[in-house]
């Protein structure tokens, strides 16, 4: 990274910052400038406290012994007003945390929820979103703390400093000059520690994959019956393995420059302690100087050591934010950033038309779908069939704008669905997906998905229930549609049944009145007495909507007006059944399913 960058960086890092929590930034800065000369006062006081107690009786006799104790307490009230101070910045820090953590999830939620799926699917995106996700947040608390903590640490080193030349310019230089190299060193170990986070990414999202897998309960009962559980830990564990290797190498190499630059720092100390000896014995410096000049000398050692580690810490703070930046810039492939879209008609029907649609996915050379065509009139009831891998999915995927075709228009009633805003857009839609999700939470909140619960109406909820066939299940719970699913927040949670849980799925479709719909396998998990109620339903609801059948279930297409046959991303045939059944490939799949029957 360049200068330049890692000063916007520095920049944004405490707009953010300032933004959260302006108050509580005035008050450490506030608080670091205030303790900055403590230390000093404390050492310069024990000083004259030691000169007391070793100077003559006379001394004592003449109104020293009062002074000294004067000084005691002054010492005592320095020292505890300093701990105060600490500890009211650790408090005020713990707030800055917390404001920032907030701040920082909600810009990670709001991401997410506009990323394109594409970015899911690709390793150097998940990667960018990994990084992004596990950022720090801390950084940005960090850094107007590590500055203002610099700051006071400086001021302390600066007076310790001034201090130390009165009685020697060689010993204080000295000590000034031996961090620079562990400054330097500092600023290597911070780059190859960012190169190492790089690298360590795509071992760090597989460990964190195997674990889940191992603790899921998604996967438990199929990990037992398989004795599966040694096998992925023994992924986990090589993982793993191969990512200690990594941080090994790094650390090593770390021990050995620090070191050596440790051993060059205790010479120095031990000079310049040596040097203080010498002093005593001759006699040139009083007791209380040596332990007043021993302080200062320690105070500026420790202060600039500490200010040059937080100053690396800091450039490194500074460079990591780079990786949630990359994160928050990662550009959507499909078109969501319009500042203005064509407004969506409310009306009966909407035409659908794919004209000449190729299609791949990242990193893929081969087309998913290669110049699919064809036009779906307002309320018609299309069937889409074909093998698995003949492209049923992504035409989906695409008419939901999921994905961007790589060539080729998909159009609503004739108009490019990227000049439709995304979200609006979908909402038109009610979709019933083969591989639909149910979540730990109550059924109304399942059936009502994305809606809040103080806005989930009992009436939508009892005919969605009754057209889903689902009413039967749910009565029989006692808590009804306030039933939790699954035992992962609740141990009283209800674990459905395959077929229960794709009836809640479809009751989704019930709750509420789309323009458009798609069914893709609506009933592949239901016995033959709740597909035949359902399809029914199913049926006189789709009236004049538009609607397309995915299924493998060719006696599931009686209601379709016509059915599209895709075979190896191409579109093979369209029309009605009785047309199809002049196709060969047609012909075959339905005849395969006629004679099992």
């Amino acid at each position: 990274m360049t200068v330049k960058t890692n000063i916007k960086n520095l920049i944004i890092i405490m707009k953010m910052a300032w933004q959260q929590n302006r108050y509580l930034i005035l008050w450490q800065l506030f608080l670091n400038t205030v303790r900055g000369p403590f230390p000093i006062a404390i050492a310069y006081f024990n000083k004259l406290i030691i000169d007391r107690i070793t100077g003559s009786s006379n001394y004592i006799k003449n109104g020293g012994f009062s002074n000294m104790v004067l000084f005691v307490v002054i010492t005592i009230v320095i020292q505890s007003l300093y701990e105060y101070l600490m500890t009211l910045d650790t408090k005020l820090s713990i707030i800055s945390s917390n404001n920032i953590y907030v701040k920082f999830q909600n810009i990670i939620l709001e991401k997410i929820k506009e990323m394109d799926r594409v970015h899911f699917e690709t390793i150097e995106s998940k990667d960018i979103i990994y990084r992004g996700m596990n950022f720090d947040y801390e950084v940005v608390h960090n850094t107007i703390n590590s500055l203002s903590t610099i700051l006071r640490r400086l001021f302390t080193a600066i007076i310790a400093g001034i201090v130390l030349m009165k009685y020697s310019y060689i010993l204080t230089v000295l000590v000034i000059v031996i961090y620079i190299p562990n400054f330097i060193a500092g600023i290597i170990s911070a780059k190859k520690s960012m190169k190492l986070t790089k690298n360590l990414t795509i071992y760090n999202r597989k460990k964190e994959y195997f674990s889940n897998v191992l603790k899921s309960r998604e996967y438990a009962e199929e990990l037992k019956i398989y004795n599966a559980n040694d096998f992925f830990i023994n992924k986990y564990l090589l993982v793993s393995r191969m990512a200690i290797q990594l941080n090994k190498k790094f650390v090593i190499d770390n021990l050995l420059m620090n070191g050596l630059l440790d051993l060059l720092q205790i010479l120095i100390n031990g000079f310049v302690y040596g040097v203080l000896i010498v002093n005593a014995y001759i006699g040139k410096m009083t007791i209380g100087d040596i332990n007043f000049v021993k302080s200062s000398f320690d105070n500026l050692g420790t202060e600039l050591y500490s200010s040059l580690s937080m100053l690396i810490k800091l450039y490194k703070d500074i460079e990591s934010y780079d990786f949630f930046e990359q994160f928050t810039k990662l550009e959507n492939k499909i078109n969501i950033h319009k500042t203005t879209y064509v407004k969506f008609e409310n009306k009966e029907g909407h035409k659908i038309e794919f004209r000449n649609v190729y299609f791949s996915y990242p990193g893929s050379k081969k087309y998913a779908l290669e110049n699919v065509s064809f036009i779906i009139e307002k309320g018609e009831k299309i069937g889409l069939v074909g093998a698995n891998g003949s492209g049923k999915t992504t035409l989906i995927k695409l008419l939901l704008h999921m994905y961007d075709c790589n060539k080729g228009t998909i159009l609503i009633d004739d108009i490019d669905i990227r000049n439709y805003d995304p979200f609006i857009y979908r909402a038109m839609w009610g979709v019933q997906q083969q591989d639909y999700c149910i979540y730990p939470m109550s059924i109304a909140e399942n059936i009502a998905i994305g809606k809040e619960k103080n806005k989930i109406t009992i009436e939508n909820l009892l005919h969605a229930a009754g057209k889903s066939d689902s009413t039967k299940f749910i009565q029989r719970l006692e808590k009804g549609f306030d039933t939790q699913i699954y035992k992962t927040f609740e141990q009283t949670g209800y674990i459905p049944s395959g077929g229960e849980k794709q009836k809640i799925a479809l009751a989704r479709l019930f709750y509420e009145e789309f323009d458009m719909y798609i069914l893709d396998e609506p009933s592949a998990s239901i016995d033959a007495m709740a597909e035949d109620i359902i399809f029914n339903t199913i049926e006189k609801m789709l009236t004049n909507k538009t609607t397309l059948f995915v299924t493998h279930r060719f006696s599931n297409l009686k209601c379709c007006n016509r059915v599209i046959l895709l075979e190896d991303g191409k579109l093979l045939a369209i029309g009605t059944h009785k047309q199809l059944m002049e196709n060969a490939m047609y012909s075959h799949l339905y005849n395969i399913q006629k004679n099992e029957y």
